[in-house]
């Protein structure tokens, strides 16, 4: 049985789950129209107040400032073969998660939709990680 806490971090999960959706879209907008990147500012302003300094927002190369190559998956540049995408057995799949939340079928397969892109890189990746062992 989840406990007052409990159901309360996942409240906070799910928030901020919708939030980078909404953040993820405005981007993608904002890119399209303007053929520009966008800024730090405009991302901040989507994050909640309690999350914003938890992130450092980089752009190109600046990210090695702070994490070091070997340390960094290769779609950022990173030399690290550690399969992060490897996902345990035991994990809930979105589906499961999704129902757990209260979505509906349609809502479920609109956000695995936006990610499917994600998931089909995360696929190729793991296979080069996977050919290289």
């Amino acid at each position: 049985m989840a406990t007052e806490a409990t159901r309360s971090q996942l409240a906070v999960i799910e928030n901020l789950d919708e939030k980078i959706i909404e953040l993820r879209q405005y981007i993608e907008e904002k890119y399209a129209k303007n053929k520009e990147l966008y800024d730090e500012s405009d991302m901040e302003r989507w994050l909640p107040s309690e999350t914003r300094n938890k992130i450092k927002f980089c752009k190109e190369d600046e990210i090695f400032d702070y994490i070091d190559r070997e340390n960094l998956p290769m779609y950022l540049g990173g030399t690290c073969r550690i399969n992060y995408h490897h996902v345990p057995k035991s994990c809930r799949t979105s589906m499961e998660l999704g129902q757990e939340r209260g979505k509906t079928l349609k809502e479920i397969n609109k956000i695995m939709k936006q990610f499917q892109p994600l998931l089909d890189e995360a696929d190729e990746e793991s296979k080069i990680l996977l050919s290289d062992n």
